[in-house]
């Protein structure tokens, strides 16, 4: 049956008319200053990288920990910093984790962003990490597919469409829409460590005249991982993955959180408004979070320098718990 849809999956992707379109620049330009070769949806690529850690750990001061395994999470530091000192955006979103503080970079659409801006602040303070999807404009409908199998089970597909119109329902202006989807599920290294389910969805739409533009995005993702509680065993045995055995071998843990969207962009101001809702579950344990926020930002010119100005402001609870196995 799985094959079957697969081949069906395939076919439809590869009917859809697939060209190398010119990327022009929009007429509401993006505040903030990524590489310009950077800023297109022909520069994505949907590599076995599963998150930004990849292209961070090239910073000099940069210590990354990895557990090597596809699907489990990272940590980056800098500077000898701790790696919860660091603040993960997402456009204006807010991107650490809403109920343990961490970044999540392995939600994040790894393959869509421009390269990282990064914010060192001041010594011993808290490190920025700026990230925004690709410009999307293209003249005819533009679509990547990219299959990867690897080692320990690896099996994963994602893929990208984005098209625009200009007259859409008899309304002036530019229509833009994108899609993306990745899939992704592995053995993992241990026993316990299986990525059971990786799933990954977004959307946005975009309506822009000359001066102004309007966005909406959805952002979901879900995860369910195995986590076992620790390697057993002594000597070379627990490093040999062929015979290692573990503690908690059939433990999981699932996490589903969505991000809602919306951008208005003008020549003197952008405001952005969003809600982002998390769920974590261990073992019968679990708990739910959200969490409500708005940004403002604004450039201003002053000679030749520029001045980027910004404020934003969240309202977030935990909206159930539970410290006791459900049910």
């Amino acid at each position: 049956m799985y094959p079957l849809r697969v081949v069906l999956f395939c076919v439809a992707v590869l009917s859809v008319p697939v060209a190398c379109a010119q990327i022009p620049v929009d007429t509401v330009r993006s505040l903030m200053p990524f590489r310009t070769d950077e800023d297109s949806l022909q520069g994505a690529i949907l590599s076995a990288d599963h998150d930004i850690t990849h292209v961070l750990s090239g910073v000099p001061g940069s210590f990354v920990y990895d557990f090597g395994a596809f699907g489990w999470p990272t940590s980056w530091s800098f500077n000898g910093l701790s790696p919860q000192a660091v603040q993960l955006y997402f456009g204006p979103v807010h991107f650490n984790d809403l109920l343990t503080g961490r970044p999540r970079y392995d939600l994040l659409p790894t393959a869509l962003l421009r390269y990282p801006k990064i914010d060192s602040g001041l010594p011993g303070a808290v490190v920025g990490i700026q990230t925004e999807l690709r410009t999307a404009d293209t003249k005819r409908p533009y679509t990547q597919l990219h299959y990867q199998a690897g080692g320990n089970g690896l099996q994963r597909v994602t893929g990208l469409h984005a098209q625009q119109s200009s007259n859409m329902l008899g309304l002036p202006g530019r229509f833009q829409g994108l899609f993306a989807y990745s899939g992704a599920a592995a053995a993992g290294d241990y026993p316990g460590s299986r990525l059971r389910r990786q799933r990954q969805l977004l959307l946005r739409t975009r309506y822009q005249r000359y001066t102004w533009s309007l966005e909406l995005l959805y952002l979901h993702n879900q995860r369910r991982l195995g986590a076992h509680s620790g390697v057993r065993g002594t000597g070379e045995a627990r490093f040999n993955r062929l015979i290692a055995q573990v503690s908690g071998e059939h433990q999981t843990r699932r996490t589903v959180r969505n991000d809602f969207l919306s951008t208005l962009n003008t020549r003197l101001l952008t405001t952005s408004v969003y809600l982002s809702t998390q769920s974590l579950y261990y073992e019968g344990v679990g708990a739910a979070a959200r969490r409500l926020g708005v940004a403002v930002h604004r450039d201003v010119r002053i000679g030749r320098h520029r001045l980027h100005v910004r404020g934003d402001a969240y309202t977030q609870r935990i909206s159930s718990g539970s410290a006791l196995p459900i049910g």
